[in-house]
């Protein structure tokens, strides 16, 4: 599929960073020369709690470093969460040089940074957001709504807190309706990913009313997930994809590639990247202002921060050669079992004693199972000082428990060989029994669990859920399911098997991501995280159905076997997607999406109809084509969708432009350097598209330690530590007034 701009008075698009899908065909080879991209080791971390060191968190079945890695807008610092040891690290990328953000707790699980001086850290098992400045000192806690269940923490200068949620949609602070577009910096956006084979992304400039629509081809392989990484100064698009080489074949393999588009679309640079399975990360990748791209990678020895840039010179895609960087940085595409722990003791474990309410030939429902598995991550209970020992022998074999302080808590702890229902578990903790046990085989060196503590493992977890008889292991977890031919196949309730761990799966994202239930992970309790498919295939998960599974609710007569009738979920929200703008005489496709009550969600364009009632458009399908108009005019475009006896409707307002009253995308930006010394001074400029200069008719900045003598030259004082800058120029251009701006770091 070739890339359509709906926008053909677009002549410079600026595009901020984000994260979605873009749109693709089958894989194809190259119709010419690219750029590739050279990787530089700018810092290796060890693994460790001193100086210059990152946390490894060693959990059962998954190893944790940081989360994410984070750029700030002047592109000079970077961020790295390091939770573990109660700091954020700052790693300056002029000098190379390491400073540390201190933090009250180790327990934050994403963050993200506004200004270099604020830091919004995300707990998602305490429902909350706080807020700190760069002293450590916390300013304010944000409460998030018992509905939501957050992965990952956004922020945005005017929007505020965007949360990035299980169920796949992204929600604002304080309101639990999931958001159409995402918003992010001047733009909003929505990635909808058809199938293997096809998605889109939509983009919408918020500052001058315009949509931009990406498309991507699959260019070695089947394109299975995508990640929108960012943008530079210059309207680059930063993307990274995961393809599947020989899907299915013996051959098979995953294949990561960092890509670069201009403004216009173009595919100009694209490498293979990296991806280690060694630690757990969300985030790794981010691009600063002018197109550099930070990876970090976590391997056996420690973690790699790499610097990505494109190569100056274009050449035919071929073959990397191997040197020590590569070496490294690919050296743990798989798992090597010797380096994690299992998740789950041995068969001879105690059992629940509480009887069964119902029995193994009992059929499950999909819903039955994914309810069963909400329950156990959103248990509330009350830990007392009773419930927690911190390494006691008991029953011959050293309880510590993942609690260390009395209170209410949310989601069942993980135990070594645990299997309790959420009532036994509740009355064990009455009984004075030990709130989970995180002391596995290599703490133990035993196989079997305590009767003295309650919680459940990775295997008890789905033994529960399913509603299984007795607790099944990963071992035998197979002889009451069936083996998939592929994780495309995977449905809300199957599970993903791997020697020592299994994980329940619920639903795939927009952007191709896993979403799974465990028991286990860095906070040591049942929770649910995402996956991207290189994580899984380089993990060697295997997929399985249970074989009393069934579509559809309790009591319903509904399966998913061959001849079987479909599952009557029932259809929640209805969503437009498409451009905001069009130019007169021009078309544009939409897309419409229903939302379900089981949390899944289907494209439903070809059975929506479209209706708009003006003068200046007709639609023909799902395409709207737009006549001439004297000026700008608005329309309304309007879709409904019927199922299962349920109508309903969507619409959006979409601008008309007239071509003879419409400009070019004009861009402004401030040049000048980025890094002043205290006590220097320093001159300003500002250009255009075509590098004209700009004169302002005035200058700011946001800092007690600079100050403009006179237009366009910045002074500043001598400084303690490194200070963040931002500064601003007024300019009236065209007709028209900008506000461009430029974050500086004054040493």
């Amino acid at each position: 599929m070739k890339r359509r701009i709906i926008q053909q008075l677009v002549t410079c698009l600026v595009i901020y960073p984000m994260t979605g899908i873009v749109s693709f065909t089958a894989a194809k080879p190259p119709d010419k020369a690219l750029h590739s991209f050279t990787a530089e080791a700018v810092a290796s971390l060890e693994w460790g709690t001193g100086k210059n060191q990152v946390a490894l968190s060693k959990a059962p079945a998954n190893n944790f470093g940081p989360q994410r890695v984070v750029i700030d807008e002047a592109g000079i610092f970077l961020y790295l969460l390091d939770s573990a040891n109660q700091r954020i690290l700052a790693f300056n990328t002029t000098d190379k040089s390491f400073s540390s953000i201190p933090l009250p707790s180790n327990e934050a699980d994403d963050f993200c940074v506004l200004d270099g001086k604020h830091f919004y850290l995300l707990f998602g098992g305490d429902k909350k957001v706080v807020l700190y400045n760069r002293a450590g000192e916390m300013i304010r806690e944000y409460p998030i709504p018992n509905k939501i269940m957050p992965i990952g923490l956004q922020c945005h200068p005017k929007r505020g807190l965007i949360f990035a949620a299980f169920d796949g949609h992204f929600y604002r602070f304080n309101n639990d309706t999931p958001l159409q577009y995402v918003p992010r910096k001047h733009y909003a956006f929505h990635v909808e990913r058809h199938d293997d084979s096809q998605g889109m992304i939509w983009l919408h400039n918020n500052d001058v009313n315009m949509t931009q629509e990406l498309s991507i081809e699959a260019r070695i392989g089947v394109l299975k997930t995508i990640n929108f990484i960012g943008v530079d100064n210059d309207g680059n698009s930063y993307v990274s994809v995961e393809e599947i080489q020989d899907e299915g074949a013996a051959s098979e393999k995953v294949v990561r590639s960092l890509r670069q588009y201009t403004a216009t679309g173009e595919l100009v640079a694209e490498a293979e990247l990296p991806y280690s399975v060694y630690a757990y990360t969300f985030q790794d990748l981010a691009v600063t202002p002018s197109g550099e791209v930070f990876q970090m990678v976590p391997i056996k020895t420690g973690l790699e921060i790499v610097k990505w840039q494109r190569d100056t010179q274009p050449k035919m895609r071929g073959a990397k050669t191997p040197g020590p960087l590569f070496n490294k940085l690919f050296s743990y595409s798989e798992e090597q079992p010797e380096d994690f722990e299992p998740s789950e003791a041995d068969d001879g474990i105690t059992k629940g004693k509480e009887p069964r309410f119902r029995g193994y030939n009992r059929a499950v429902t999909r819903k039955e199972i994914i309810d069963n598995a909400k329950t156990y991550v959103n248990a509330r209970f009350y830990v007392d000082r009773a419930n927690i020992t911190h390494g006691k022998y008991m029953g011959g074999k050293r309880v510590i428990t993942p609690i260390s302080s009395t209170g209410y808590y949310t989601g069942v702890p993980y135990k070594w060989g645990g299997n309790d229902s959420l009532s036994a578990f509740q009355s064990g903790l009455k009984k004075g029994k030990k709130a989970g046990d995180k002391c596995a085989k290599r703490c133990s060196g035993k196989y079997v669990g305590s009767s003295r503590a309650v919680g459940i493992d990775c295997s008890g977890l789905i033994s529960q859920v399913w509603d299984l008889n007795s607790k099944y292991s990963t071992r035998n977890l197979s002889s009451v399911s069936t083996r998939l031919r592929s994780m495309n196949k995977l449905q809300a309730g199957d599970i993903l098997i791997k020697k020592g761990h299994v994980i329940l799966f619920s639903h795939k994202d927009s952007q191709g991501r896993f979403y799974v239930y465990e028991a286990s992970s860095r906070d040591w309790k049942v929770s649910g995280r995402a996956y991207t498919l290189s994580k899984l295939k380089g993990k060697r998960y295997k997929p399985y159905r249970y074989q009393k599974v069934k579509a559809g609710y309790s009591g319903g007569s509904y399966d998913d076997r061959p001849g079987g009738h479909s599952y009557q979920k029932q259809p929640t929200r209805f969503y437009l997607y498409g451009s905001k703008a069009i130019a007169e005489g021009l078309s544009s496709a939409y897309t419409a999406k229903v939302f379900y009550d089981d949390g899944s969600h289907q494209n439903v364009t070809n059975r929506v109809s479209w209706s708009e009632k003006s003068w200046y458009a007709d639609f023909k399908g799902a395409k709207l084509h737009t006549k001439s108009v004297s000026k700008d005019k608005n329309v309304y475009v309007k879709a409904s969708y019927t199922e299962s006896g349920k109508t309903l409707t969507a619409g959006m307002r979409v601008t008309i432009r007239n071509s003879a009253y419409s400009q070019p995308t004009i861009r402004l930006k401030i040049v000048g350097r980025s890094t002043i010394y205290g006590g220097d001074c320093t001159n300003y400029s500002v250009v255009d598209n075509w590098n004209n200069e700009v004169t302002p008719y005035a200058w700011s900045d946001n800092s007690r330690v600079t100050r403009f003598p006179y237009d366009g030259r910045l002074c500043s004082s001598y400084v303690w530590d490194y200070e963040s800058v931002r500064i601003q120029a007024s300019v009236y251009y065209q007709g028209r007034r900008f506000y461009p701006y430029k974050y500086i770091m004054v040493k």
